[in-house]
């Protein structure tokens, strides 16, 4: 079922940018599924010896299903954030904060994993927010 909703709506964003699925409704959303999130720090070298763990964005998991690879699920989140970008954005969805970035990757623990960051803090936590809505 999650592979024909990507299916679908990653046809109806290309066939239609700015109208696709993805900014039409919420149900529609690539994070339709996400069973967690969780918050992306990393470590910043503040200068010598001194680091500091930040805030980086957000780490949602989306359960694997049968067909949907890492990559369909970053080129499906690319997709929906260049729509976000263009104007249809949703105003709680994750993949919405300008100047994220996304990467998707597997740990084969049943999920896909998928990190959003951000450079400043600000960001980093208005990523984490909106992740924690998507979780169903």
């Amino acid at each position: 079922m999650f592979k024909t909703i990507l299916a679908s709506a990653l046809a109806a964003s290309m066939a239609f940018p700015g109208v696709g699925a993805f900014g039409a409704t919420p149900a529609d959303c690539a994070l339709n599924k996400v069973a967690s999130a969780q918050p992306l720090r990393e470590r910043v070298e503040l200068g010598g010896r001194i680091f500091r763990n930040r805030l980086a964005g957000a780490t949602l998991f989306i359960p694997a299903e049968k067909g949907v690879t890492t990559d369909y699920l970053k080129r499906i989140a690319d997709a929906h954030q260049a729509q976000m970008a263009a104007g249809t954005a949703m105003k709680d969805c994750p993949f919405g904060v300008a100047g994220s970035t996304i990467e998707v990757s597997s740990n084969n623990s049943g999920y896909l994993i998928v990190a959003i960051r951000a450079k400043d803090d600000g960001t980093a936590k208005e990523i984490l927010r909106r992740a924690e809505l998507a979780v169903k």
